[in-house]
């Protein structure tokens, strides 16, 4: 797409492209990425609502369920009971929101996306720009063209809230702090309640699994696939998350080696204090402590800044020594 197109223009640009498919029989899905976060399910939700307003029918689906606390935050939002995740069926054409690779082989009508991380999308319709959250971008596209309400506005604000650990995160874009603050007074919203409940923190009781896959993403460069997940935690907490850390190594490496993964990336994030510790294992046949290594930021982590580019080095490393 042209760099100079307006959003308004982008957005009729896909209603049009939606439009003509859907009315040529064509079922079509909104999804978010595998083990989807609060701004993919947020997304996801937006993004029918503008196609609604338009008379376009379209599904939810996920391939995957989110984890414990993203559900647990869908279902207090009100959105999780008009999405499906066991799947897709094999006519569904997608549209993506919040990601814009996908490993299913579903036709894919195309993406909007706040990750400007390779590989560049290959779509007929494509909308990726550095965004606080793909929630944001999509309500932006809603008041382009007059389609925005209430409702959406505070969907799409409590999407940055979780998209960028409470507006700490190195991806928040400070052009949003003056419609935050707008819409923390117009909508009389808790300040406090808002910072803690986008933390998005996990109970350090829960399962290995739980804590091993929380922010699970899934990345492929030069046919070699790399993971990364992420806890958020704070001060009181992150005790507790330490001593958890050997189990939850143990399951990510069983992880690795049934899904031939070669890499992975463990963030444990504190935006209470702004830092974050990345533990990068790596596969072989040496014994697993000798295999991780621990980075630590006096900065929250950022996917697309410290994981990807790390996890495409390797890739690309380790393809040419073959």
């Amino acid at each position: 797409m042209k760099n100079n197109e307006s959003i308004a223009e982008k957005t009729r640009k896909l209603l049009k492209l939606c439009k003509d498919t859907y009315f040529s029989g064509t079922r079509l899905v909104v999804t978010g990425h595998d083990k989807p976060d609060s701004d993919s399910l947020i997304s996801s939700w937006l993004l029918l609502r503008l196609l609604s307003k338009k008379d376009i029918i379209a599904e939810i689906k996920f391939a995957t369920r989110p984890d414990s606390v993203t559900a647990k935050i869908a279902q207090k939002l009100g959105i999780l009971d008009v999405m499906n995740f066991g799947g897709f069926d094999e006519g569904d054409v997608l549209l993506l929101v919040d990601h814009h690779k996908t490993f299913y082989k579903n036709r894919v009508l195309g993406c909007i996306d706040h990750h400007t991380t390779p590989p560049e999308p290959d779509f007929n319709y494509s909308f990726v720009e550095k965004a606080s959250s793909c929630g944001k971008m999509i309500f932006d596209m809603m008041c382009s063209i007059g389609s925005d309400d209430s409702e959406s506005e505070i969907m799409a604000l409590y999407s940055v809230y979780f998209d960028t650990q409470s507006c700490k995160s190195s991806k928040f874009n400070q052009n949003d702090r003056e419609w935050i603050e707008y819409c923390i007074e117009k909508y009389s919203l808790d300040r406090d309640c808002l910072t803690e409940w986008g933390y998005c923190l996990l109970d350090p009781e829960d399962s290995a699994r739980e804590l091993a896959m929380a922010g699970y993403k899934r990345y492929e460069f030069s046919g070699k696939a790399g993971i990364s997940s992420c806890v958020q935690t704070n001060i009181r907490r992150s005790r507790m998350i330490e001593k958890r850390l050997p189990e939850i190594f143990e399951f990510l490496d069983d992880y690795m080696r049934v899904n031939n993964v070669f890499v992975c990336v463990y963030i444990v994030n504190n935006p209470e204090i702004g830092r974050s510790d990345m533990y990068i294992i790596k596969e072989g046949n040496v014994p697993l402590d000798e295999r991780i290594e621990k980075i630590s930021l006096d900065r929250l982590a950022s996917r697309s800044v410290d994981v990807v580019p790390y996890v495409k080095r390797m890739a690309e490393s380790e393809s040419t020594t073959e």
